[in-house]
């Protein structure tokens, strides 16, 4: 009775822990979860392993691994776990099996069933029989659900990444906010950025949703080492701070607007990924001074590329001071959470894949 016990609180952990990760569409805390755990253990270890690699194509190759490895781990010790759970149970009616079954028996034949190989060679009654179609259906119903998730995660990576990929074409390698902006004065595309600033609100959304319900998703990994998608996200919100601080707002009011609504989503996404991780906020994510530095360097460079500027300097340099730490400090934890490199300043330069031909098809 104590085995049999023991192997049905086994299997209600175990289904529980599926059911709050593959179907639940919300985030579960207080709640035994198994890949938080194991990427815990892992992942810190692995990404400090492709650290040491000298090659970028190499480390972004095994950080790239984490996250799908991750995934099959997880389901891995999903199915040994309910392997052993009914195996105990119909060890624990061994002699309801013809021949009696040892705890190996037990737990093959429940693999068997639960597999439904039909290759088990004992008959079972009673108890026994009730375990093994009970494991059958289990397994049918597991299975499926599981290849049902792989797709969605599939889905879901894509979904984010397709956005990471056009954006970085504006914002550089490593993306800029200042790259960003440039790259649509330069192209005479300002009046698009309300629609870009849209897009990424709605990617905030979608990824702090997938993300928050499934952590693993966020050690899937970004095709270029330079290019990640946090590091982009976050310049896409530093493009929103220094629109919103230094250019006058009554110019661009469609992309102002857009750009409020961003960095609110925004800094949801991060601080909820942030809490997911158990992070504290980074208090030194950049000194004032720089920050004010850099916001002066942007607005010459702006005011280069046509922006109209805002007037009072001053008051710009502390209005991205005040927006820069409503994200910030969230975004530079996750990004030294997850080994995610991003550029070392604000404005510092670089150039957007976009540039080159834009001046081209200007000069022809």
């Amino acid at each position: 009775m104590i085995e049999f016990v023991a192997g049905a609180a086994l299997l209600a952990v175990l289904l529980s822990d599926i059911f709050r990760t593959v179907l639940l569409p919300r985030p579960t805390r207080h709640a035994l979860r198994l890949a938080p755990v194991v990427a815990a253990v892992i992942a810190p270890a692995w990404l400090r392993a492709a650290g040491r690699l000298r090659s970028r194509d190499g480390r972004q190759t095994l950080r790239g691994s984490l996250g799908p490895m991750l995934l099959v781990l997880t389901f891995l010790m999903w199915l040994f776990g309910l392997f052993l759970a009914f195996g105990m149970m119909l060890h624990a009616f061994g002699d309801r099996l013809d021949p009696p079954a040892t705890f190996a028996d037990g737990v093959y034949y429940a693999a068997s069933a639960f597999l439904t190989l039909g290759v088990a060679p004992a008959t079972a009654s009673g108890a026994a029989r009730v375990i093994a179609v009970a494991a059958g259906l289990v397994g049918l119903a597991t299975v499926t659900v599981l290849v049902t998730f792989i797709l969605s995660v599939q889905n879901e990576i894509t979904r984010r990444e397709v956005l990471v990929l056009r954006t970085e074409v504006s914002a550089g390698r490593p993306p800029t906010g200042l790259a960003l902006l440039e790259t649509y004065a330069r192209s005479g595309m300002v009046d698009q950025l309300a629609g870009t600033f849209r897009d990424w609100e709605e990617w905030a959304a979608d990824v702090l949703h997938s993300h928050r319900s499934n952590p693993v998703l966020a050690h899937f990994r970004s095709a270029d080492e330079d290019g990640e998608w946090l590091a982009v996200f976050g310049a896409v919100l530093d493009g929103a701070t220094l629109l919103l601080a230094t250019v006058e707002h009554k110019h661009h009011q469609d992309a102002v607007s857009a750009a409020r609504l961003l960095l609110a989503m925004g800094g949801r996404t991060l601080g909820d990924i942030a809490e997911i991780f158990r992070l504290e906020p980074e208090t030194e994510f950049a000194e004032p001074g720089a920050i004010a530095e850099d916001v002066r360097r942007g607005r010459a460079w702006l005011a280069e590329c046509g922006y109209p500027l805002v007037a009072d300097e001053e008051a710009s340099i502390a209005k991205a001071n005040e927006l820069f730490a409503r994200y910030q400090p969230q975004l530079a934890a996750l990004c030294r959470q997850l080994r995610i490199p991003t550029a070392r300043q604000l404005t510092e330069k670089n150039e957007p894949a976009a540039k080159p031909i834009i001046q081209g098809t200007k000069q022809s």
